[in-house]
């Protein structure tokens, strides 16, 4: 897994905006993969499904700063499972 490019977005009542995605690859192909993050305060985990090659992009929650400093990992439903990411940030202000 790495941090990549941002995905646009549009929040039904805040308008545009962008923020960091998330992208994976080796996962089994068109599999669910789970991916769960852990900060200082928090920690969220969401589903999303892999493509026909095993990859996934997929936005970061937001607030993000409530999991910064923290760890991503990723697990398809075979148990592959991505190396632990490193999220920067220093937090909430």
């Amino acid at each position: 897994m790495k941090l990549c490019a941002p995905i646009r977005e549009n929040p039904l009542m805040s308008g545009w905006r962008r923020h960091m995605s998330l992208c994976g690859a080796g996962f089994h192909p068109n599999d669910r993969v789970d991916v769960m993050t852990q900060g200082p305060v928090g920690s969220t985990q969401w589903r999303i499904t892999a493509d026909v090659h095993g990859g996934f992009r997929s936005p970061l929650p937001w607030p993000l700063c409530a999991l910064t400093p923290g760890k991503v990992v990723a697990i398809d439903f075979h148990e592959a499972r991505s190396n632990a990411l490193t999220l920067p940030g220093s937090g909430c202000p």
